[in-house]
Parts: C-alpha cells; sequence; structure tokens
C-alpha cells in the first residue's frame, strides 16, 4: 500500500474529525498559521498529538466509595442492618485489594453463617456504597473485572421477615443495582465479595 493512501479505519477517523470540526470556534488567524505549516510539521504535530490522545477505555483500578449518598433500599427496609460497617467502610482500594468466590445454596444460611459471632466474616464483604462506587466506573470496567452478579452481604437490610441482599448486575448495556430475597437462593452466577485473602477468586 502506498504511504500516502489512508487505511480504511484512519480513513473513518479523518473523516469523524472532519465532520465533528469545531466551526466558528477557531480564530481565522489560527486556522492561517496551520494552513501555512509545512506538511512536514503539521504531521509531526498530529503524530505528536495522536499518540499522547488518551485511551478513552483506560479506565483506572481504584474504587472510590461515596458514602455520604442516600440509600435506594428496597421498598419497606429503614436501614442497613450493619450500618456501622456499611458506614464506616474503606472509602479508597484497588479493584485487585478484593476477591470474589461463590456459594451456591440456601442464601440465608450462607449469609448467617457470616454474622456468626465466632468468624465475623461480614466486616470483610463488600456493601452497598462499595457496589455504587463500582457501578460508577462503567460498563466496560465491570465486564472486563467481573462475571456474573456482585453482592454486597454488609449492605443487607431487613423486610418484614426476609433479608435482602443487594447486587450488582450488568445489562445489555447499563448496570443496575438490585435485591436478591434471602428466600431465594444462590447459583453458580452469583458471586460473594470479600477483602478477606483466603477466598478463591
Amino acid at each position: 500500500m502506498d504511504k500516502k493512501t489512508l487505511s480504511n479505519l484512519e480513513l473513518q477517523v479523518t473523516q469523524k474529525i472532519q465532520l465533528h470540526f469545531p466551526r466558528g470556534v477557531i480564530s481565522k488567524e489560527t486556522l492561517t498559521k496551520w494552513d501555512n505549516c509545512s506538511n512536514d510539521m503539521l504531521s509531526d504535530l498530529l503524530f505528536g498529538f495522536f499518540k499522547s490522545f488518551p485511551d478513552v477505555n483506560m479506565v483506572d483500578s481504584i474504587i472510590r466509595v461515596d458514602r455520604y449518598i442516600v440509600p435506594i433500599l428496597p421498598h419497606g427496609a429503614e436501614e442497613f442492618i450493619h450500618s456501622d460497617l456499611e458506614y464506616l467502610g474503606i472509602d479508597e482500594y484497588e479493584v485487585n485489594d478484593f476477591s470474589t468466590y461463590t456459594y451456591e445454596g440456601n442464601s440465608k444460611d450462607i449469609y448467617l453463617s457470616m454474622i456468626d459471632d465466632e468468624t465475623n466474616n461480614i466486616k470483610d464483604h463488600l456493601g452497598y456504597y462499595d457496589l455504587l462506587a463500582i457501578k460508577s466506573k462503567g460498563i466496560n470496567f465491570f465486564r472486563t473485572n467481573f462475571i456474573g452478579r456482585i453482592y454486597g452481604l454488609k449492605g443487607a437490610v431487613a423486610v418484614n421477615n426476609d433479608i435482602y441482599l443487594p447486587f450488582l448486575e450488568c445489562g445489555i448495556n447499563d448496570l443496575f443495582i438490585k435485591w436478591h430475597s434471602c428466600w431465594n437462593s444462590f447459583s453458580g452466577f452469583d458471586y460473594l465479595a470479600s477483602f478477606s485473602k483466603n477466598k478463591t477468586k
């Protein structure tokens, strides 16, 4: 291929730039300077710009949690069961600082085993606000780092005689926080998330 011939992808980008060029914003004097640049200088400037242009799909791996947002709880729920842990959790951490793992079976039995007085594993788990923070990173971040539905056991709420657990689920074009009734069982697509390093990701 001739070096002066644009590839299909290069042509698409060029046409996109032409279509979205900021008309009427750049002064005539500036446009004249650009037009008077030598081909080599203009090529070097463009190469430098596109080489340093940020990757729009690149998202840092740090999760920043805002625990002051008013939570949207299921109808009938007034507060988190573990509000002391939910509101006082870690506010910033790397996505690799916690592990995800599956438990298949009765949700209520699994949840109760996590809040057992001797183990108290619930304190190591993600909560509602952690799921919100992961959601804010966007769908590409989620798909890169997770599979299935991610639960935040620390965000459990009581509704009548039931316990509801928040989980983050990936839809076709967006992420959603939903609530799981402990009357239902966990499946192979349900992942718990814990800062405890003795779990298998």
